[in-house]
């Protein structure tokens, strides 16, 4: 797949006023699609949408070929997609939280750590 094939591909997609590009080479193609249809559209739809019509044009070897589509609309993000701003006031903080009783990759059965826990710790630690 070429640079132009896949952009021919995304301007099939059914958005108004859409803007394509395409950077990269073969195996590594960044897409860009911007369509203030978007804005109206959750991104897990977007994705959804463009990788359906890889898919459908491609094959599965579509994913050998593209690494990502990054899906815009000329708004900005939406409302519910912006991050949270941080409180203002110091009485708002949160109180700190206790550290992990049980670090990372440990499992436990009843509280203490499981055999298996031990014997991956003891095998990758030591």
């Amino acid at each position: 797949m070429t640079n132009l094939e896949l952009k021919a591909t995304l301007e099939r997609l059914p958005l108004r006023e859409r803007e394509v590009s395409v950077e990269g080479r073969p195996g590594q193609w960044l897409a860009t699609v911007i369509s203030p249809d978007y804005d109206q559209i959750d991104d897990h739809e977007r994705q959804t949408d463009v990788w359906t019509l890889l898919l459908d044009t491609y094959g599965m070897s579509v994913s050998r070929e593209v690494e990502f589509v990054y899906t815009f609309s000329p708004l900005g993000p939406r409302r519910e997609e912006e991050e949270p701003k941080p409180p203002t006031t110091s009485s708002s903080r949160r109180p700190p939280q206790a550290p992990d009783p049980h670090p990372q990759g440990v499992f436990t059965t009843g509280g203490r750590p499981s055999a298996v826990s031990a014997a991956w710790a003891s095998s990758s630690l030591g």
